[in-house]
């Protein structure tokens, strides 16, 4: 791209190329791939820069999206407002920056995830979808899979490696062990394993 003096990002464009993201892609990946695709144009430009200024092309502004400084408001989850698929994608873009936070309801606790599973993980587990949004169930599927899963206001996301204040990292099956109910006299299927009606609740820390 050409650059205008005293201007910032308005210049011609001499070479671009679209690229294709994954549903699970994560942000610090698609960073590093784009770093490569754009080193790989800067030197193909740079190497027949004259044939590159005769097919500059000018922005389209009306394609111009803006980007918001990211702080950790940005992290505060809020389950009656966002859907799962929103959920996942806000967690795969700020996941190495900020964590994703909310708090326990129980105890009023500030909860942080490390890790958000894709919804399409456990879409097939027909979850109650009269559930609240916040509610908090905990699934064992089988020996390797197990999922703590919280109502969204459309479908439910799965969470693992979770911050209980100032705890150390757990997994899924420990939160549950710690925080919910578990009735291990009364195995349910996995459609109908609710073991808790305990909440996760939006963390209102400004």
């Amino acid at each position: 791209m050409k650059i205008k003096p005293k201007k910032f990002d308005v210049g011609e464009m001499l070479a671009q190329e679209r690229i294709e993201i994954p549903r699970d892609m994560l942000r610090s990946d698609l960073t590093h791939k784009m770093a490569i695709l754009g080193s790989d144009l800067v030197c193909q430009v740079v190497e027949n820069l004259e044939a590159y200024e005769k097919t500059a092309t000018v922005q389209d502004n009306s394609e111009a999206t803006l980007a918001p400084v990211v702080n950790k408001s940005i992290a505060f989850i809020d389950f009656h407002k966002q859907s799962n698929y929103e959920i996942y994608n806000l967690w795969r873009s700020v996941h190495d920056i900020v964590k994703l936070r909310c708090k326990w309801g129980p105890t009023n606790t500030v909860t942080r995830f490390k890790v958000v599973h894709p919804p399409w993980h456990i879409e097939h587990l027909q979850l109650d979808s009269t559930k609240l949004p916040g509610e908090t169930v905990f699934l064992k599927v089988n020996k390797k899979q197990n999922f703590l899963c919280i109502k969204c206001r459309d479908g439910w996301i799965a969470v693992d490696e979770i911050m209980y204040g100032k705890r150390k990292v757990m997994s899924s099956r420990d939160f549950a062990n710690g925080f919910l109910r578990i009735d291990k006299t009364k195995p349910l299927p996995p459609s109908e394993n609710n073991n808790s009606i305990a909440m996760f609740v939006k963390d209102e820390e400004t």
